[in-house]
């Protein structure tokens, strides 16, 4: 997962975003992508982690979510639905939707 290393340097530093965006991606992210990406991300203007197809985030240490509100997005069903429930155990709160799907461990049921 793309920034995965520089969110943990973020909060070895002390610094925790309030929100954070996982894309979940059905192709590898160019490296013009995840340069960009991580060049938003070192500013603290945006947070957003890249994670590749034939990532599983459930080998991922997600730790450094702790305290976060993530916002799961893509476009494949089944793997945002693995990464919100990856996520779901050690952020603050998790959402993804999608156009048949909305998962949220914050809603009030």
């Amino acid at each position: 997962m793309h920034g995965l290393k520089e969110l943990l340097q973020l909060r070895l530093s002390r610094i925790k975003p309030e929100h954070l965006w996982v894309h979940v991606l059905n192709i590898p992210a160019t490296r013009d992508e995840i340069q960009r990406e991580m060049m938003w991300f070192r500013s603290g203007f945006k947070f957003t982690l890249l994670l590749d197809p034939d990532i599983s985030p459930f080998r991922l240490d997600l730790t450094p979510l702790q305290g976060i509100n993530v916002h799961i997005v893509g476009t494949d069903k089944a793997k945002c639905l693995n990464a919100f429930k990856a996520c779901k155990n050690h952020a603050k709160r998790t959402l993804t939707a999608g156009s048949d799907w909305f998962m949220d461990t914050g809603a009030v049921q």
